[in-house]
């Protein structure tokens, strides 16, 4: 349920949750038991608890407790009784924030904070840094990948070299023809790459075999940059990333599995900031 939420990924654990909440109404009042109760719907234990007298509700959710009564009269449950509260105003709302005090804007202003330390691989060169990129289609990568850039970031686009290294004359390419022949090249001399996704696609085992193929020659090209580049950052950007086991020459990767809200992609850019300020020296 939490993934209806704004920037729900930053939302804890539902136990750790339960715990602090337990502990504060402790705190408050410990003459009191509290059962606390995760809940799998909108309406949890409300609609079916028979013990239940009261429930408690902003008044912007005034009519989720009126259809929580109209479910409790169905299943011959006595109606709770309603009482609902008026929403604190947030003092100071951002821009794109809440007029409310809520868990949302919370949420917001911890964007551009590392949360949990991020341990680098130490098995490779500690300069440049370098941070794999990944995602699937429309998930926002070039518009991360744009702003590094503009911040001074060496980007490499992984989709770009793997069409460089299909061309005829590259060790790709000659690889590709001894393992799927001449039926393969177009009339240009060049990789027909409809005839070859014709092949793959309909069979797992020759997909397979082409990433086998083709990805240690795009690495190898990534590599190459990396070794020549002058930045002190490097991003690979890459959709198969994680499928090709890059992240083994990466310090660190940013998996972009949803399509993004320019909140996080402040947040991804703020997180590269910092590591280019605390760690690039």
């Amino acid at each position: 349920m939490i993934k209806s939420k704004l920037l729900w990924e930053f939302i804890e654990g539902v136990d750790v949750r339960i715990k602090n909440v337990t502990e504060f109404l402790n705190d408050i009042c410990p003459e009191l038991e509290y059962r606390v109760a995760k809940i799998h719907d909108p309406f949890g234990p409300a609609v079916v608890d028979d013990t239940m007298q009261l429930l408690v509700i902003s008044q912007e959710t005034i009519q989720g407790g009126m259809k929580i009564n109209e479910i409790r009269k169905a299943n011959d449950l006595p109606e709770l009784h309603l009482l609902p509260l008026q929403l604190i105003d947030e003092p100071n709302p951002g821009p794109n924030e809440e007029k409310k005090i809520s868990s949302s804007n919370t949420r917001i202003r911890m964007l551009g904070t590392v949360i949990h330390p991020i341990i680098p691989n130490t098995k490779i060169p500690r300069s440049p840094y370098i941070i794999g990129l990944t995602g699937g289609i429309a998930s926002g990568k070039s518009g991360v990948a744009k702003h590094l850039t503009d911040l001074g970031a060496h980007v490499i686009y992984c989709d770009d070299i793997g069409h460089e290294v299909y061309k005829a004359g590259k060790p790709c390419f000659d690889a590709l023809l001894v393992y799927f022949g001449k039926r393969i090249i177009a009339d240009n001399g060049e990789v027909n790459r409809k005839i070859l996704g014709e092949i793959v696609f309909s069979d797992k085992k020759e997909l397979d075999k082409l990433n086998s193929i083709v990805w240690p020659h795009i690495l190898e090209e990534v590599e190459n940059i990396i070794n020549n580049t002058d930045k002190k950052v490097v991003v690979v950007e890459a959709a198969v990333m994680l499928m090709a086991g890059w992240q083994n020459r990466c310090h660190e990767v940013i998996d972009v599995r949803e399509l993004l809200f320019n909140y996080i992609r402040i947040w991804i850019v703020s997180t590269i900031i910092c590591h280019i300020n605390l760690k690039i020296k």
